[in-house]
């Protein structure tokens, strides 16, 4: 647990979001319930940014992560699930993260499109028309 505590310190001083994202998947894959509600608590205690600013590490997939932990991955062990909850608590509090786009802002953006979807929309289908026949062929 020494060594994690070091890992948490760490991200919360100079790390980056790939630190980051393995401390959570270590939550999420270790074996050892122990070892799992440890890692949440150290980093509730040490939050990996400030809240309300923008950091490198505050990113919408970080949120994305915990939401899902909250609400799917963890479903089965409310200790984690708290733990979770009290992480995005401290890196969040209650109002909307600062890295998710306002609705209204994103209704604006461009739509992600899919490379290979629009290449077959490109495409041309060559279709042959027969040609006419007159009156004197």
């Amino acid at each position: 647990m020494v060594a994690l505590e070091c890992l948490v310190d760490y991200v919360s001083i100079e790390g980056t979001f790939g630190d980051l994202s393995f401390l959570l998947d270590l939550v999420e894959g270790d074996p050892v319930p122990y070892v799992q509600h440890g890692i949440l608590r150290l980093m509730v205690d040490q939050p990996p940014f400030p809240r309300a600013r923008h950091h490198r590490n505050d990113k919408e997939a970080l949120v994305e992560r915990l939401w899902k932990l909250m609400n799917s991955t963890f479903w089965f062990d409310s200790r984690l699930r708290c733990d979770v909850v009290d992480l995005y608590h401290e890196l969040y509090g209650r109002k909307r993260p600062s890295c998710i786009p306002l609705p209204e802002l994103a209704a604006l953006r461009p739509q992600k499109v899919d490379k290979e979807k629009a290449a077959a929309a490109s495409k041309e289908v060559n279709v042959t028309r027969p040609r006419k026949l007159t009156s004197s062929q």
